[in-house]
This record gives C-alpha cells, structure tokens and sequence, in this order.
C-alpha cells in the first residue's frame, strides 16, 4: 500500500493494514501501562506526559524512550530546555 495523498485522517487509518494498526495500538498500550505502574501517579501528584527511564528494567528493554543512544546524558539542565 505506502502513502496515499488526499485522504482525510478515518480514510488514511482505514489504509493502515491490520497489522500495522496492531502494532500502533501494541505500542501505545505498552507505555500506557508502563505509567500506571510509577510510584506516584499523575492523578496523585506525579508529572503528567512522564515516563522514567527504561533501559534495564528488564532483559529486552536495551534503549530508553527519550534518549535512546545517550546524546543528551552529558547536556546542562539548561541545555535541556
């Protein structure tokens, strides 16, 4: 299939093949669980949008979501933002 041009957003997710929405939804449902299970939950004061890092967590989880070749390790907190 590839990229069709000029469809609107239901008719560009209806050219997705099923295995493609699969892994979108596999993925998506991955980090939603992931911050469910943080300490402090955004609902009880913990940061909306945040994510820990990963890396380590368990044997497959290789690369973090962020920063996931370390490019950032060494930058000030203000070269951060």
């Amino acid at each position: 299939p590839g990229y069709t041009a000029g469809l609107t957003p239901p008719e560009q997710w209806d050219a997705i093949p099923l295995i493609g929405k699969a892994q979108i939804l596999v993925a998506i449902g991955m980090l939603e669980s992931y911050g469910e299970i943080l300490p402090v939950h955004y609902t009880k004061g913990g940061q909306p949008g945040y994510y820990p890092p990963i890396k380590g967590n368990r044997p497959e989880l290789i690369l973090n979501l962020y920063d996931p070749f370390d490019f950032f390790e060494s930058a000030t907190a203000e070269e951060k933002e």
